[in-house]
């Protein structure tokens, strides 16, 4: 799975990174595995709550992408029609929502 910064400026596969909040409890840092010294802040939020629900929403869609990964074709193929329908697109890619957007 893709995970974008809130800004888009980073985008980083989640299996070989490590996601934690930042120190000052209103960031959501990110660091590659294997890159101690690199560190990335993928969103800023000005309050605890707000990184929270960014941090569920973000839990929420893995899970999401760890069940797509287990669909059949069958299963996939309806997915097809939905997005098609919707416009909307599932699977693989996380942005981290914009502050006003929570």
């Amino acid at each position: 799975m893709r995970i974008i910064s809130q800004n888009g400026m980073y985008d980083l596969p989640y299996e070989k990174c490590v996601v934690w909040i930042g120190y000052n409890e209103t960031e959501i840092n990110v660091s590659p595995i294997g890159e101690p010294v690199s560190n990335y802040t993928f969103a800023k939020y000005s309050t605890r709550r707000k990184l929270e629900k960014a941090m569920q929403l973000f839990h929420e869609v893995y899970i999401v992408h760890e069940n797509f990964k287990k669909m059949d074709e069958l299963q996939l193929k309806m997915i097809e029609a939905v997005e098609k329908e919707t416009g909307l697109k599932y699977g693989g890619i996380f942005r981290f929502p914009k502050e006003e957007d929570l």
